[in-house]
């Protein structure tokens, strides 16, 4: 059955890629088509998104034009450093017949073809870390190697107060006023009115990498239970809304008598719980009147969500939560056992999750992170996403062309590249009112954080999983574990703010 799905999934992605394709080849007829235009900014978008067929949800994204002039750079190289598994997230060589690819291939070509250059992969064959280290390398040395990197965001944060990237102000072309620039994630970035670390749509490795939660909707049937969609549209999909959700549905399916891998549970989460600060709307560091970082974490907040968190994944019986003593390689969790029907509902993220669903029987829903309560202003969308960093050896007029570059390609990642990757999340599977308004909310409110991306080494980033997975027994005890970190914390945050106060000098 499963090989039958597969087939007619990958003919369904064809069709919507000669779709998706039709759509976007002439924009000439597009440009008289205001159906559907909405404003990417406003909440009510995803009701919007839920009156307009899908074709018509994204043509207001087509509608936006880009603030560049024509400019010809006469066949340049643009070399991009590129770490080789995220690679594909950015730059593509070659058409395939695969929906994503190819809008990221038509991206490209686009921006080659209107700017008359070329695009170059540096780095190939590197690791995460490997690509880090030759980044900080290359600007110590006065190398120009490369113009832009998409880098792995927590090991490259230290390069940024090493001086090593073009603050992003400084970037003549980029226009901060246009949709494809989250301005919420440039605040949050911005200490002492300069910002290192951009995160533009040029890449759909935002919406890829979001920790979402996939819910079993047969199973939902099966256990009486109604689906929590009008719920989040509501703004009320808390915490506590989601735990009562998976209260007794723990099956000892093996009869072993012990939870195993083989039984069924109402809940599944990653050992690591990436991002659950984040997803619950805690920052930890945030601006003093000076513009420096200071510390904001709310201890009361975050003492009550471990407090729920232990409850749930530690005492139910309902979750299965990994530890490290049970020998799970890596942190993350692919969607395996989720897909073969061994969970109500997974915490997981798109791109790992989808490989495995789009194959499998299960009827799934996708559903953003719950609020921590109903005090919780918005959802909050943790996502695993890269920065993109100009290295201080691009300067000059070649420096306002590497802009010119990044800005065009954040246009075009924003106007197709973006709907491609949000056909092929959903629509493909789920082509209902629904879904599009889940994947519009979680969209709508990703954000790449500055309170973890400067955490170094997790000082509160990773509570979650230093508290009740990592190392000895799981605790509750959250005043204790903060009383050993805050001088910690306290000292990073000299640390940023100290590098800023440098830099800001510096550049007199």
């Amino acid at each position: 059955m499963k090989k039958t799905m597969r087939i007619l999934y990958i003919f369904i992605i064809f069709l919507a890629l000669s779709g998706l394709f039709a759509a976007c080849s002439d924009d000439g007829a597009d440009n008289n088509n205001q159906n559907g235009q909405r404003d990417s900014g406003d909440d009510s978008g995803a009701n919007d998104a839920a009156a307009a067929e899908p074709a018509d949800y994204f043509e207001a994204r087509k509608q936006v034009q880009d603030s560049l002039p024509e400019m010809d750079f006469g066949g340049e190289e643009i070399k991009a450093l590129l770490f080789d598994v995220y690679k594909p997230f950015i730059m593509s060589e070659e058409a395939i017949g695969e929906i994503v690819n190819d809008a990221v291939y038509a991206a490209n070509l686009a921006v080659s073809e209107r700017f008359n250059i070329k695009f170059t992969h540096v780095g190939e064959g590197l690791g995460e870390i490997q690509q880090v280290e030759l980044f900080r390398r290359t600007v110590k040395s006065g190398d120009d190697a490369f113009h832009f990197a998409s880098l792995h965001d927590l090991a490259s944060a230290p390069l940024s107060l090493e001086g090593c990237f073009v603050d992003a102000y400084d970037m003549k072309y980029l226009d901060f006023d246009k949709p494809w620039w989250n301005k919420d994630v440039l605040e949050d970035f911005t200490v002492f009115n300069q910002c290192y670390a951009i995160f533009p749509a040029m890449s759909y490795m935002g919406l890829a990498r979001s920790r979402v939660l996939f819910m079993n909707e047969d199973k939902m049937a099966d256990f009486g239970l109604a689906l929590p969609y009008d719920e989040v549209i509501n703004g009320t999909w808390t915490l506590d809304k989601l735990i009562a959700l998976t209260k007794g549905a723990y099956r000892d399916l093996n009869g072993s008598g012990a939870p195993d891998n083989d039984d069924f549970y109402g809940f599944i989460s990653e050992r690591a719980f990436y991002g659950a600060l984040d997803s619950f709307d805690i920052p930890t560091m945030g601006r003093g009147p000076d513009g420096l970082v200071s510390l904001v974490a709310d201890m009361a907040k975050i003492s009550a969500m471990i407090e729920k968190l232990y409850d749930w994944l530690i005492v139910s019986g309902d979750a299965r939560f990994l530890l490290e003593k049970d020998g799970m390689v890596g942190n993350d969790l692919r969607c395996d056992e989720f897909a073969a029907g061994k969970a109500l509902i997974q915490r997981g993220q798109m791109f790992e999750a989808l490989p495995e669903l789009l194959g499998s029987d299960i009827n799934y829903g996708i559903l953003p992170m719950p609020k921590l309560d109903e005090r919780q202003e918005k959802y909050r969308t943790s996502c695993g996403e890269f920065l993109v960093a100009v290295p201080v050896t691009v300067s000059g007029e070649l420096l306002d062309r590497v802009s010119v570059i990044i800005e065009a390609m954040s246009a075009e990642g924003y106007k197709h590249v973006f709907p491609a990757y949000f056909k092929i999340a959903l629509q493909v599977k789920y082509f209902d009112n629904q879904s599009v308004q889940m994947i519009d909310i979680i969209s709508e409110n990703r954000k790449p954080s500055f309170s973890f991306t400067y955490d170094s080494g997790g000082i509160l980033s990773y509570t979650v999983h230093q508290m009740l997975s990592s190392g000895g027994a799981p605790t509750r005890d959250f005043a204790s574990y903060y009383e050993r970190r805050e001088g910690q914390l306290q000292g990073q945050i000299n640390r940023i703010n100290n590098a800023f106060i440098k830099l800001d000098a510096e550049r007199g």
